[in-house]
């Protein structure tokens, strides 16, 4: 009922705590320890020219996905979604949430390599409104109050006389605890 679940949101409210949240496209140009000082040079120039073209108004996805290297998020313009910090690098994250929304970051260093970034959208922390918790909070007391009422049946047809329970010992053969062992 309405009734139980705002008893349950206030009685669980802390629950519902949602963290900081940032949207963000980025174009990125892979650099590693194996990547030869000559060939780090010419990605950092890449990159500071992509940079340039965003920065003197072409389309952020576009540039995306045309020079980024992220094969995740280089067919999506870039966008890499909604995330919180400590879902990805340190220095994304930094560069990310220090980022205004609308804005183009500089271009850093990360260990994947050389890239920069626009915040698209972002959320501050604070707490989901029962209302956006209400479909949660349904199915979680629809469940639990199925699973009681399973229990009540199987203990009442157990109870009853005309129903009898066989436990059956079954012995492993000699060979299969070890067997058992190796895939543990």
């Amino acid at each position: 009922t309405e009734q139980e679940i705002n008893d349950f949101y206030l009685q669980n409210k802390q629950s519902f705590n949602t963290p900081a949240k940032v949207r963000a496209s980025r174009v990125v140009i892979l650099v590693d320890e194996k990547t030869s000082p000559a060939d780090k040079a010419a990605k950092k120039k890449a990159i500071d020219k992509a940079h340039d073209r965003v920065v003197h108004g072409e389309d952020f996805a576009k540039v995306a996905s045309e020079i980024s290297e992220d094969r995740y998020s280089a067919p999506h313009g870039g966008d890499v979604n909604f995330f919180q910090r400590g879902e990805n690098e340190p220095q994304f994250d930094n560069v990310a949430f220090s980022t205004p929304v609308g804005k183009v970051s500089a271009v850093f260093e990360t260990p994947m390599g050389y890239q920069f970034l626009k915040v698209t959208d972002s959320h501050p922390a604070g707490q989901a409104s029962v209302a956006e918790a209400r479909a949660a909070i349904s199915n979680y007391l629809r469940n639990k109050k199925m699973a009681a009422e399973e229990q009540v049946y199987t203990k009442k047809l157990l109870g009853d006389k005309q129903v009898i329970y066989h436990l059956v010992r079954v012995e492993l053969p000699l060979a299969l605890p070890s067997i058992m062992a190796g895939i543990r």
